[in-house]
């Protein structure tokens, strides 16, 4: 593919192209295979090191830290509901050196340039705009959460009344300045294009299938413990409430003498969170972080994968159209995955149109001791679900198609562009 069939793209983004977070991991994977030297980040937070194999070339405009990090004491920090309530108000990010970033982005060139606005910093809602203006050229937007409903629960009574329609505003131009907006999925498209007016187009994560060539085929069990793993983050607004859920579901069958057990993969900046969420429940172990390059082996050798997503209401404005990043890759490893998750939102949604999860679809442990035992003692079911999702992966979920249909949108942006359109 000729050089000029990749425009040179400017990305802007709350963190960098990394291989942990879900945003970073899924950028990485659309822009995996682009040029380095027509790929640019200008980038603020840095709780995750860059993957500087898609993209070397960055800009970072800083820390903006917030309450619970840590700076702040820990008498502080176990406050979590005063943290909550004091993060908007202190460092949202609303400073920026605006000359510095132009320059450095004139320097850079782009033909395009790509954004995911985020809460915080603040300036990331008129940043991609401000710039796109200023350097005449097109703008394509992505969203990867929904959370602008959940800053409702975010911000204090009196500083939301102020701030919600300053956040409206902010977005509504940016979605009409780009000359393509993009979700996370279907569910997240049809959401945002009903409530801004304009259409999205669904991208989510993908794979590389020669990292995903050697899948779980035997569905056996070949040890005396009957192996659940977990691997990903442990956020309080996404999945830990619910995998703590499970994780107490896994213990209380192991005092009754159940072989089971719960391994979560996670990284250390998580450690906090299954210290306080997970460590001590009965059958629940710690494996650490795992390398992309094991992820398929690891998934592929357990006999169960747990997607557990939260139920209450703060967790579900935020995550209520997305997707998750690992829900490709869990599929792809042709072992079985219990969902374990509100029934409309969009990982429980396509486990059960598509067969390829048991889905746990309440808050409540009896039904999830069930599904666990059922999942256990069914070798057929586990081959059924397993193999259906391999299958899925296979056809849904290829890097190939998906890298050159994402390639396309960028291409005809950057067309538009240079057509006066």
């Amino acid at each position: 593919m000729a050089e000029r069939d990749f425009p040179r793209v400017l990305v802007l983004c709350d963190e960098p192209i990394n291989t942990i977070s879900g945003g970073g991991v899924t950028m990485g994977n659309l822009f995996r295979g682009w040029p380095p030297d027509r790929l640019g980040q200008i980038w603020a937070h840095h709780r995750f090191e860059i993957d500087e194999s898609v993209c070397p070339n960055y800009l970072r405009l800083g820390e903006h830290k917030m309450p619970g990090e840590s700076w702040v004491p820990d008498a502080l920090r176990r406050q979590r509901e005063l943290v909550r309530k004091l993060r908007p108000l202190l460092r949202p990010g609303i400073r920026l050196d605006y000359e510095r970033v132009l320059q450095w982005a004139r320097e850079f060139a782009p033909d395009v340039i790509y954004s995911q606005a985020t809460p915080y910093p603040m300036y990331t809602w008129q940043l991609p705009r401000r710039l796109a203006r200023d350097l005449n050229v097109p703008l394509v937007n992505h969203i990867m959460d929904d959370w602008p409903a959940a800053m409702r629960y975010e911000w204090p009574p009196l500083y939301r009344q102020v701030m919600l329609p300053v956040l409206q505003r902010q977005l509504r131009l940016l979605f009409d300045a780009g000359v393509c907006n993009l979700a996370i999925c279907e569910q997240m498209a049809e959401a945002f294009a009903a409530r801004y007016g304009k259409d999205f187009l669904p991208f989510h994560n993908m794979l590389d299938l020669t990292q995903w060539s050697a899948p779980k085929e035997d569905y056996t069990l070949a040890r005396d413990v009957f192996q659940v793993v977990y691997l990903g983050a442990l956020s309080e607004d996404n999945q830990v409430h619910s995998l703590r859920d499970i994780a107490l579901a896994i213990g209380a069958l192991v005092q009754r003498g159940v072989k089971i057990q719960l391994t979560v993969y996670t990284g250390d900046i998580y450690l906090g969170h299954y210290q306080q969420y997970l460590a001590g429940i009965s059958g629940v172990t710690h494996g650490g972080s795992v390398p992309r390059q094991r992820l398929c082996t690891t998934l592929a050798a357990a006999d169960l994968l747990a997607l557990p997503v939260n139920f209450d209401a703060r967790s579900l404005a935020m995550i209520q159209y997305s997707m998750p990043t690992k829900a490709p890759e869990y599929m792809a490893s042709g072992t079985p995955v219990l969902v374990y998750a509100p029934a409309h939102v969009p990982a429980a949604a396509y486990a059960r149109e598509e067969a390829w999860g048991q889905v746990v679809a309440e808050k409540d442990s009896e039904k999830l001791e069930r599904a666990l035992v059922h999942l256990m003692e069914s070798e057929h079911i586990r081959a059924a679900l397993g193999r259906r999702g391999r299958e899925l992966a296979l056809r849904n979920h290829d890097a190939l198609v998906i890298r050159e249909q994402f390639r396309e949108v960028i291409r005809n942006a950057a067309a538009r562009q240079s057509s006066g359109q």
